[in-house]
């Protein structure tokens, strides 16, 4: 786990988290440079954290990816840095499953439909981690966000602010994952008399899975995210 904050940051419970994890694929995050990240260090007074897994958390242990994710969560609660309202958690990709699975701020271009995701373009590559539902013995339905969203009518707790992201024309995690996802818990959720929170979506028109993008749009995306993460958890510029 990385932690970026502030020199002298004091725990007092009072800090915003940008949590992101990608969970899985032996894909191991190290910190890097990242001119968005240090504006919401810099200027937010946030703090940035990272965290990955490999075997322990793949095919029938998927579930570890979850639990350590809310773990590293409860662990920063625990230390004083933060409260769980000032959390915004973000990822994208097979992250993008891990958030939805816990429950999301911010999903970029979500694998979120497990039943069929090996169906789909390069998805076949993806069983290694996953399993597959044509197996009898496989369990990724258990983690399938889209099929654990509640049915209408919602009356139990209300969900937090989500934005889902996308490309229209990304052709590695097909946008049918995160429209399908959009439209079942906008179906399922975003009617309920509790729900107060936004439930987003972005679709990027004329882009794809995100390598390679203009410089523009990524600067566009970036600012809508950190847009949304400012609103959601009433947080202020710092100079």
């Amino acid at each position: 786990m990385f932690l970026v904050h502030a020199r002298g940051l004091k725990k007092d419970g009072s800090h915003p988290v940008f949590l992101y994890a990608y969970g899985g694929f032996e894909h191991s995050i190290q910190p890097y440079y990242n001119v968005p990240y240090l504006l919401f260090v810099r200027h937010l007074g946030g703090i940035l954290y990272g965290q990955t897994w490999h075997k322990g958390g793949t095919l029938g242990n998927k579930q570890n990816c979850f639990d350590d994710f809310r773990c590293a969560a409860e662990y920063l609660i625990q230390e004083n840095y933060t409260i769980a309202s000032c959390i915004a958690i973000n990822s994208a990709s097979n992250g993008g499953l891990l958030v939805a699975g816990v429950r999301t701020c911010v999903a970029k271009v979500g694998v979120m439909d497990m039943l069929k995701f090996h169906k789909f373009n390069i998805g076949h590559a993806w069983t290694t981690d996953y399993g597959c539902a044509d197996h009898p013995d496989s369990a990724c339905n258990l983690y399938s966000p889209l099929h654990n969203l509640p049915p209408p009518p919602h009356i139990g707790t209300a969900y937090p602010a989500m934005l889902l992201l996308t490309g229209d024309h990304d052709d590695r995690v097909v946008p049918l994952h995160t429209l399908k996802y959009c439209a079942t818990l906008q179906h399922g959720v975003g009617h309920s008399p509790g729900q107060a929170q936004p439930l987003m979506v972005r679709v990027d028109t004329r882009s794809g899975y995100g390598a390679g993008k203009p410089t523009t749009k990524a600067i566009l995306e970036d600012t809508h995210i950190f847009s949304f993460i400012t609103q959601t958890l009433g947080l202020s510029w710092r100079e």
